[in-house]
């Protein structure tokens, strides 16, 4: 009997549940530009966006508790979503120290015109 003919050996890291979601989370990363083609952004900015939607507005740091992400990680997303027209900051009339995000209408827009393809994105990757 070849070589090729005999069956591979299990490998245990395919029966390990965390090994399997880390894996997940590259598939969606490969695969979630078709949610944003023609867009300069990625999941972690369409999270941001979402969760200020639904909630805001908010700070930063309230975004960054709620989605659980590096303060500093939100920073550079605010940044990009804020160029984009997505959101925008604004003092805190109550602590002018202090930011409050918003999302604009061109970022409710975006999250409308995504919704589709980001619903088509779960379909396709727990199907299996």
């Amino acid at each position: 009997m070849e070589d090729q003919d005999r069956p591979l050996p299990r490998d245990p890291l395919f029966e390990m549940p965390t090994y399997l979601l880390f894996e997940l989370g590259r598939l969606v990363r490969r695969t979630a530009h078709e949610v944003f083609s023609g867009e300069p952004l990625r999941m972690a900015h369409a999270l941001v966006l979402a969760c200020v939607a639904a909630d805001g507005p908010l700070s930063q740091r309230e975004v960054s508790e709620r989605l659980r992400l590096d303060p500093g990680d939100v920073v550079g997303l605010v940044d990009a979503l804020e160029e984009a027209g997505y959101v925008e900051r604004r003092r805190d009339p109550g602590d002018r120290r202090r930011y409050r995000l918003d999302v604009t209408e061109a970022g409710r827009l975006f999250l409308a015109r995504t919704r589709e393809n980001r619903a088509r994105l779960n379909e396709t990757q727990f199907a299996p």
